[in-house]
């Protein structure tokens, strides 16, 4: 009897020692707290280049067909305007002559009676060549600012030259005094009529 006990005795401890095999997984937990914020990562590479803008736009062309991009129009007048030399010209896109703007009706206003004091002229755009009444040609410089000044006369090429008072009313205007002498009219020599395409 004793070795009957004995071999239960054993037998038992060993059933006790060893592993069964694993249960089923349980269920999830729940979600834990959201962790602190992480480091900001490297920059990325750049990008491609986007596509270039556009799609067909107005373009100046001359007789021939060719393209006049030193050309561009400002609106209403019939002529359009011709950047070359660093300045801007008034051009006949029928004929290709080259003037100043507002050539044979210059104006000079000044702030002192019968044409006298400091000279201005109406704004223009900076870089347009202005006739004068003696017939130079001269451009705003970029950055040339306009003010308000009280005119007191006036000289107008259109009138034969005459001067008049204008009786000291205020005026936005641009110091001559400033501008920049842009010489001679260049010769425009691409074929005209130009015209305008969508291209």
């Amino acid at each position: 009897m004793r070795s009957l006990c004995a071999l239960l005795l054993v037998s038992l401890s060993l059933s006790c020692s060893s592993k069964g095999d694993p249960g089923p997984q349980g269920p999830t937990g729940p979600q834990g707290p959201a962790g602190p914020r992480g480091a900001d990562g490297a920059q990325g590479p750049a990008g491609a280049p986007g596509a270039s803008g556009g799609g067909p736009r107005k373009t100046w062309v001359d007789a021939d067909g060719g393209a006049v991009p030193e050309v561009y129009d400002v609106g209403g007048d019939g002529y359009v305007r011709w950047f070359t030399g660093g300045f801007a010209w008034q051009l006949d896109p029928e004929t290709g002559s080259v003037s100043p703007l507002s050539t044979g009706e210059a104006t000079l206003l000044f702030d002192g009676p019968n044409c006298t004091g400091a000279s201005y002229v109406s704004p223009v755009l900076p870089l347009e060549v202005i006739e004068l009444p003696d017939g130079g040609a001269i451009a705003r410089p970029i950055g040339l600012a306009s003010r308000e000044v009280a005119i007191s006369s006036r000289w107008y090429s259109g009138e034969g030259g005459a001067c008049s008072s204008t009786g000291g009313f205020m005026m936005r205007v641009v110091p001559v005094g400033s501008f920049l002498a842009a010489g001679p009219a260049p010769h425009f020599a691409r074929p005209t009529p130009l015209h305008l395409e969508v291209r």
